[in-house]
C-alpha cells in the first residue's frame, strides 16, 4: 500500500523521520506549514515531495477532511492542556489524540 492509499484508508497518518508512528500524546500542527490538497488531485509523488520537506524531529502529518487532504508538519506533545493551547496559538482546527485514534477540534 502506497502513502496515499495508507492516507484515504485509515483517514490520516503521522510519521517521524524513522518511519514510525507516535504510539501517545498529541499531534499538533505549525502553523503556515500546511498544504491542502483535493483527493481527486493528490498523488503520491506531491504527498512524498511535502514530506521530504519536514525538518527532522518534526513528523509528516495528513488527514482527511470534507474532501480534502491536509498535509503538515506536526509535533507531538504528551499533556492535553499544552497540545489545546498549542493547537490554538497555531490556528489549528483540531489536534489529534493519539492513543484514542480521534481528533479534537478546538
Amino acid at each position: 500500500m502506497n502513502i496515499l492509499e495508507r492516507i484515504l484508508s485509515n483517514g490520516g497518518i503521522s510519521i517521524g523521520h524513522d518511519g514510525a508512528s507516535p504510539k501517545s500524546g498529541y499531534m499538533v500542527s505549525l502553523q503556515g506549514s500546511e498544504l491542502i490538497v483535493p483527493v481527486a488531485e493528490a498523488s503520491v509523488e506531491v504527498i512524498e515531495k511535502f514530506r521530504a520537506s519536514v525538518p527532522e524531529g518534526d513528523f509528516f502529518g495528513a488527514w482527511v477532511y470534507e474532501d480534502k487532504i491536509f498535509l503538515d508538519v506536526s509535533v507531538n506533545v504528551h499533556d492535553k492542556k499544552m497540545a489545546m493551547r498549542f493547537g490554538v496559538a497555531n490556528n489549528q482546527m483540531s489536534i489529534y489524540d493519539v492513543s484514542k485514534g480521534k481528533s479534537i477540534f478546538l
